[in-house]
């Protein structure tokens, strides 16, 4: 009958595939590769083979994150921290630096400080970056997936080679600058502006607007 027809044909076929299995695993044998080889030559070979594919699973686990910010829509950046994540204070300076998980993280800051924001990448969760206090000057550099919700602003902004990015301006807004950043919103109050928001090679971005009188 078909039925027994295909059973016969479903078992030769899974016979085929493990006799092709077992010659593949003979062939990769070393002792069998290599049969002059002494035992501290087989081990060390072993070892390599061991690497290579710890190696192989790191490349295939990037390609996924990859494809990951691909399909979530943005314009091909994809940071990578070079180094642990920090929040730090240096001469006059907050560095904000490789942080990739869902987190929440604060900077209190004063009038004569500034902040850098750089290499932070939510690959799975939006990170928010809350800075408390009047910050002087602010960067946002090489991030992805990450909101900042900035008090009061006094002298100049700049955000480059972003994606996904979403800014809330409070108080004071002096002039910002946009470059390469794909994908971004700003939500201000147009009363509070005290310059021009300029974008260089940018897409993707809107500006939501909150009056003081709720017009």
């Amino acid at each position: 009958t078909r039925s027994s027809a295909k059973k016969s044909a479903a078992s030769r076929d899974l016979e085929n595939a493990k006799a092709s299995k077992s010659a593949r695993e003979l062939q990769q044998d070393p002792k069998i590769q290599f049969p002059t080889a002494t035992p501290e030559e087989i081990r060390a070979l072993c070892m390599l083979r061991e690497q290579k594919v710890g190696l192989l699973e790191q490349l295939r686990q990037q390609r996924f994150e990859k494809a990951l910010v691909s399909r979530q829509g943005v314009g091909g950046f994809f940071p990578q921290p070079e180094e642990e994540p920090l929040v730090v204070l240096e001469n006059g300076r907050w560095h904000v630096i490789g942080h990739v998980e869902e987190k929440v993280i604060q900077v209190e800051c004063n009038a004569r400080e500034e902040v850098l924001i750089h290499k932070c990448s939510g690959i799975y969760h939006q990170i928010v970056i809350k800075v408390i206090g009047p910050c002087a000057k602010l960067h946002i550099e090489e991030c992805h997936n990450v909101k900042v919700v900035v008090d009061a602003l006094l002298f100049a902004g700049a955000v480059s080679d972003c994606s996904k990015i979403e800014l809330v301006m409070g108080a004071e807004i002096p002039n910002m600058l946009l470059r390469a950043v794909r994908g971004c919103d700003i939500t201000l109050c147009p009363e509070n502006m005290d310059g021009g928001l300029e974008t260089v090679n940018c897409s993707g971005v809107l500006v939501h607007c909150v009056f003081r009188g709720g017009f």
